[in-house]
């Protein structure tokens, strides 16, 4: 299992250090739903108190997508706080990236979520539609819950993003977390 977390480690890594400026023309159209929010962008975030009894705000994030695998796929990378916040502890950043390919065949968006803390690989499939992505993680939380982040409201300057958990994976999701993105 080490050899193979490793493996995917080198084999990301090479896939997505080659940014490109534009969607590659042979690509699924489904590819065009990321446009809006290729760039730089600024975050605020909330939680949902573990009461339930109200939002708090939480930490800020810079966010960065780009076009990856020649224009094939959609790369991010995360950083709370964001990294020209020169008080904030670096070891105790949190730094994520992304990779996002859509598969024609089963007309679903593949995606790989790894944190430098996470020690782990997270996988989810998505949909889209132009106006929302939702993705989904097939197998269940730590914690026997289903997961979903859907990112929504997207504009050019600005969208929205949450994340819910359901005992059902069909109903009674609960929003927990919020992120609202501002384009800098």
């Amino acid at each position: 299992m080490k050899n193979q977390f490793i493996a995917f480690i080198v084999v990301f890594t090479a896939l997505t250090l080659h940014a490109h400026a534009t969607p590659n023309p042979e690509a699924p159209k489904q590819l065009h739903h990321w446009s809006p929010l290729i760039g730089k962008w600024r975050t605020t975030e909330e939680g949902l108190k573990p009461d339930g009894s109200a939002w708090q705000p939480s930490k800020s994030a810079q966010w960065n997508f780009y076009w990856a695998m020649d224009g094939w796929a959609v790369r991010d990378e995360y950083f709370s706080p964001p990294l020209d916040d020169v008080q904030a502890d670096p070891l105790k950043r949190q730094i994520g990236t992304n990779l996002r390919i859509f598969n024609a065949g089963k007309n679903e968006w593949i995606m790989a979520w790894l944190t430098k803390d996470g020690k782990r690989v997270d996988v989810y499939q998505a949909n889209s539609d132009g106006n929302t992505i939702v993705m989904r993680t097939p197998p269940l939380t730590e914690g026997g819950k289903h997961r979903r982040i859907t990112f929504f409201d997207i504009k050019k300057d600005s969208f929205e993003w949450k994340l819910e958990f359901s005992n059902d994976g069909q109903s009674n999701w609960l929003e927990v977390y919020r992120i609202h993105g501002k384009r800098e």
